[in-house]
């Protein structure tokens, strides 16, 4: 068996399939020019188990190179995945890039916001900035014989933040790509209350946001 050099890795929950399957046929369609050299694995239950568990599933299963955990209610850019393979070729431990956020970081400021991730970052918010810089966490591609030392915690709650404490330690190489491939956007609307929700997704391609057959 050739192994894949990225896995994709979905945690889903059941109520929120509509947002999981638009997600999966962006991912299939960026995907397809790679063919084996991608797969894409999803967890789904009705919440039964904790995020952080669901997680730990998803690293054990996956098979890829690198993986990467993508939210079932987030998007990726136009040309996410062409971004992250050429990434994958400079073999570093971690693939970083932006994040882009439709959700407001100030609860007294509750517009758009950035990420800016590397691992050369200490986590500090820049308000005048609006802009977030933070050391890599499981939405982005890192290998997997480093994901699998680090477990998550037992939480629904605030385990990627304690995660990327404990795995910086791991990443000593990076390849940085300096543009918004990961796209916070909540289309669900459920796990913050910030600000208002777009009604479109911005720069989708909505004849592909169509429930599979």
């Amino acid at each position: 068996m050739i192994q894949p050099k990225l896995t994709i890795a979905i945690p889903t929950i059941e109520k929120r399939k509509e947002y999981f399957n638009n997600l999966l046929l962006e991912f299939r369609h960026q995907s397809e020019p790679y063919g084996e050299d991608i797969e894409i694995i999803w967890e789904s239950d009705n919440g039964e188990m904790s995020i952080g568990n669901k997680r730990n599933i998803l690293y054990q299963k996956s098979n890829g190179l690198y993986t990467v955990q993508w939210d079932d209610d987030d998007w990726i850019h136009p040309n996410g995945i062409d971004m992250i393979m050429k990434g994958i070729k400079s073999n570093a431990d971690v693939i970083s890039y932006n994040y882009s956020c439709d959700i407001g970081f100030d609860r007294n400021d509750p517009s758009e916001y950035q990420r800016k991730v590397s691992i050369k970052y200490i986590n500090e918010w820049k308000k005048e900035e609006k802009t977030l810089y933070v050391t890599p966490d499981p939405k982005n591609p890192i290998k997997r014989e480093i994901i699998l030392k680090v477990p998550f915690r037992n939480t629904s709650f605030s385990e990627e933040y304690y995660w990327k404490f404990d795995v910086l330690p791991y990443l000593k190489t990076e390849y940085k790509i300096d543009e918004d491939v990961y796209q916070i956007l909540n289309r669900s609307g459920e796990s913050y209350n910030l600000s208002e929700r777009y009604n479109l997704i911005k720069g989708v391609n909505l004849d592909r946001v169509t429930k599979l057959l």
